[in-house]
C-alpha cells in the first residue's frame, strides 16, 4: 500500500511538472513577422534586368519577347542610350505567368553578339500567421556580356 501511494505520487508529479506552459491566443501573433509580406495578390512583376557598358557598347539594345527567343514575339525594346551613363540595370512591368526571354545586341569588331536569358516570371503565396502573402519569381534577367 505505501509502496502504491508512493509511486502514484511519483507519477502525479511528473506529469504535473511535464506540462508546458500553455500559449495564449496572443501569443502566436506577437512571433508573426509580417515586414516581408505583400498580402494584395500582384498581377505584373518588375523585371530588374543587368546589362554590360563597354567603350564598342555604351547603349546596347534589349529586346523583350514574351515566349521563346525562336517565336520572335516582340513586346518592347529598351533603348539603354535613354538611362543615365552610370546605370548598368533597366526595370520593366510585365504581366506575371508568362515565359519572357530578353536578347542583348552587343557590336564586337564586325561581330554582332546576342546575349539571351529567358524565364518563366510567376507569382507565388505562402502564409504568415493569418495572412496570406505573396512573392514574384524569376524577375531577374543576366544580359552582361562575357569575355
Amino acid at each position: 500500500m505505501n509502496k502504491a501511494l508512493f509511486s502514484l505520487i511519483l507519477i502525479f508529479s511528473f506529469l504535473i511538472f511535464s506540462c508546458d506552459k500553455k500559449k495564449s491566443f496572443y501569443d502566436d501573433y506577437e512571433e508573426c513577422d509580417y515586414s516581408n509580406c505583400i498580402s494584395v495578390e500582384p498581377y505584373y512583376a518588375d523585371l530588374r534586368i543587368s546589362f554590360s557598358r563597354t567603350a564598342e557598347n555604351p547603349n546596347p539594345k534589349i529586346y523583350v519577347m514574351r515566349g521563346f527567343f525562336e517565336n520572335q514575339n516582340f513586346i518592347d525594346t529598351i533603348c539603354t542610350d535613354s538611362l543615365e551613363d552610370y546605370l548598368f540595370y533597366a526595370e520593366l512591368f510585365v504581366p506575371l505567368n508568362y515565359n519572357y526571354t530578353l536578347a542583348a545586341e552587343y557590336f564586337v569588331d564586325d561581330d554582332t553578339i546576342w546575349v539571351i536569358d529567358g524565364k518563366y516570371v510567376y507569382k507565388k503565396f505562402y502564409y504568415e500567421c493569418d495572412s496570406t502573402c505573396w512573392n514574384t519569381y524569376n524577375t531577374n534577367f543576366n544580359l552582361k556580356l562575357k569575355y
